[in-house]
């Protein structure tokens, strides 16, 4: 029962097993858990089995098959469920890329239940995909990471109306009357830290803006700001470096807001 809880969270009238309320948050939920599990070798019956009688939750599972440095990691159920979220989503990507057929967004095993009335729709929403089941740019961006658990319940939180001030999508713009000029500090290193020093004399550059803020507009303002920067920072209308806040990664549409520090790192590609 806990499970069921925790995947749908916040989705009223989903406790109603006849109910098709919440179920797309499920299938996303269950999918991950099950792309997970069977990324780690571990037998996928032995963990349902572990889970539905209550011997381990989700955090006691993940301690026991992910590798060290991510069982011993806080919070490490959620790094499991971020690796299965991370094959799902990749998987759709490669799909398409191939030439599936549109609907290959909807698992074959769970279409019964995505057929219901919005529940297609909340899937796609937990999953990083837009409404015609491509994988949102924000989400890829975001592959290997909790964050893009993160992305999925903030859209789930506004599609349920629950979305607090710093969780607003980017598809949900702050109005401007609620904006104020403030600043956010920088912190980079090496080539990106020497691109950024053209903001300013001090350490750690300061600019300037309206805010809150999605993260992307910041970035594409540094970008303006300091130009050598740009090919590090914003690239293709998109994010190309890896930022974070408090030690956690933010994703494209996450609000920025007046006195936050944030940590720039460059992306580098290749193995």
């Amino acid at each position: 029962k806990g499970i069921v809880v925790e995947a749908l969270a916040a989705a009223t009238g989903a406790d109603d097993a006849a109910s098709p309320v919440g179920k797309g948050r499920l299938v996303a939920w269950t999918e991950a858990l099950s792309a997970a599990v069977d990324a780690t070798g571990f037998c996928a019956f032995s963990a349902g089995g572990l889970l539905a009688d209550g011997v381990v939750d989700v955090d006691g599972l993940a301690r026991w098959i992910l590798p060290e440095h991510d069982a011993r990691a806080r919070e490490p159920g959620r790094r499991l469920l971020a690796l299965g979220a991370s094959i799902a989503l990749a998987a759709r990507e490669l799909e398409r890329h191939l030439g599936a057929p549109p609907d290959v967004d909807r698992p074959a095993w769970a279409r019964a239940v995505l057929d219901q009335p919005g529940m297609l729709d909340e899937y796609r929403r937990a999953r990083g995909l837009d409404g015609e089941g491509r994988a949102r740019p924000e989400a890829l961006a975001l592959l290997g990471d909790v964050a893009l658990l993160e992305l999925g319940e903030r859209a789930l939180r506004a599609a349920d109306g629950l979305a607090e001030d710093s969780d607003i999508s980017i598809q949900e713009p702050i109005a401007a009357s609620e904006r104020r000029i403030g600043r956010v500090t920088l912190r980079a290193v090496g080539s990106l830290g020497d691109a950024l020093a053209g903001l300013g004399q001090q350490a750690e550059p300061t600019i300037e803006l309206a805010l809150p803020a999605p993260l992307a507009e910041v970035l594409a303002h540094v970008a303006e700001l300091a130009p050598k920067s740009a090919p590090l920072v914003w690239r293709d209308g998109r994010a190309a470096a890896l930022v974070y806040r408090a030690g956690r990664r933010l994703a494209a549409d996450t609000l920025v807001h007046d006195g936050d520090r944030l940590d720039l790192v460059v992306a580098i590609g290749g193995g």
